[in-house]
């Protein structure tokens, strides 16, 4: 690290951190944070705006899925994640708890044969109930590994320290990187050269990428990697279309305030005047495009006007397009994998063949 690079120990939440904004040191005696780029909070309202008028003044009106994660947005997602009708959560847990041992295996045997380290890189940052798993299976299992939660948020990095330093103390040691997901990925490939990479995309984030931008992202992430180095990415399968549809719209209507806060959000930031209780929540299955649609439909014909945006006509029945939540098969597992530039190693599912974590090789 350069003289004129300024480190600070930040005590949050009981534990120290170290942060620095460039260069990463080798030293995990207190959870260190390297700032790669943050979020420019006027920089996303900017955008935030731009893609409003752009979404509400196409023909199919339409939002994109990011933005329902403000502070409110992402406890509402917090709970539907706890919810029984929204089945991902549990069915990747039952697969890393029952599976975790061989998974690890998977992912560093290779690295372990050659002497290496393993640098675990979490993709964003989780709450880390399913990462804590895989963190106990390689501290079975005597691995030799640093962790690297790399996240664009500041404060989500920071939470999950937190989380993993009051479970595992100095037993796990942890460097948070802020940054994007493939800037930080290329950082730390950079900087800890003599470690084996093992990136984790856990969830089912994948399928909010529709098909050629989930290829796009992974094949960047492939071309983050070093040759041989492993990613272990989770997939939402295809089943019983109704099963899905009770995933995404809950007898409690969690889902549903969670589709409406982008609506109140929006409002709270924009002065706009959205009526909430105008709008019906659905969710439905995309037969042609294999995947799951949410949509806030207008019950009535209104006018909303969001200042220094625009004044928008929606006729009674008009819907905004939320989000997509894309499905796969084995088959489509294996194609994405083949265009992304990867090489299957194994797919793991669970017990009810509903979800899967797949474990590829750059």
């Amino acid at each position: 690290m350069s003289s004129q690079e300024s480190v600070t120990m930040v005590e949050t939440a009981g534990f120290h951190a170290v942060y620095e904004k460039a260069n990463g040191f080798d030293d995990f005696r207190k959870p260190a944070i390297t700032v790669l780029r943050e979020e420019d909070a006027e920089l996303a309202q900017a955008e935030f705006l731009s893609d409003l008028q752009l979404g509400l003044n196409s023909k199919s009106k339409h939002l994109s899925s990011l933005y329902f994660y403000d502070d409110l947005g992402s406890q509402l997602f917090s709970r539907i994640t706890e919810l029984d009708e929204y089945y991902p959560t549990n069915c990747e847990a039952d697969i890393l708890e029952s599976s975790s041992n061989e998974i690890v295996r998977d992912l560093v045997d290779g690295a372990i044969k050659e002497g290496k380290q393993i640098n675990l890189i979490e993709l964003g940052a989780g709450d880390g109930r399913k990462t804590c798993v895989l963190l106990e299976a390689l501290l079975a299992n005597d691995v030799k590994f640093k962790f690297f939660p790399v996240d664009i948020s500041r404060e989500a990095v920071e939470m999950l320290l937190h989380r993993v330093h009051r479970r595992f103390g100095d037993r796990v040691r942890v460097h948070g990187v802020v940054a994007d997901n493939l800037q930080g990925l290329s950082w730390i490939r950079e900087n800890y050269a003599a470690g084996s990479n093992v990136a984790l995309f856990l969830g089912s984030s994948i399928g909010n990428f529709p098909t050629e931008a989930a290829r796009s992202f992974l094949a960047g992430v492939q071309k983050s990697l070093n040759r041989g180095d492993k990613l272990l990415i989770g997939f939402d399968l295809l089943k019983d279309p109704e099963i899905m549809r009770r995933a995404y719209s809950d007898r409690l209507g969690v889902t549903a305030q969670f589709n409406y806060n982008l609506l109140r959000r929006i409002n709270n930031e924009f002065n706009a005047n959205f009526d909430l209780g105008s709008f019906y929540h659905v969710a439905n299955f995309n037969v042609a495009l294999g995947g799951m649609e949410s949509w806030l439909i207008s019950s009535k014909d209104q006018t909303v006007v969001i200042p220094g945006c625009g004044t928008f006509e929606f006729n009674s029945f008009e819907g905004i397009h939320t989000e997509y939540s894309f499905k796969y098969t084995e088959k489509s597992i294996s194609e994405l994998a083949a265009r992304s530039g990867f090489k299957e190693t194994r797919l793991y599912r669970d017990r009810k063949n509903w979800f899967a974590d797949a474990v590829w090789t750059a």
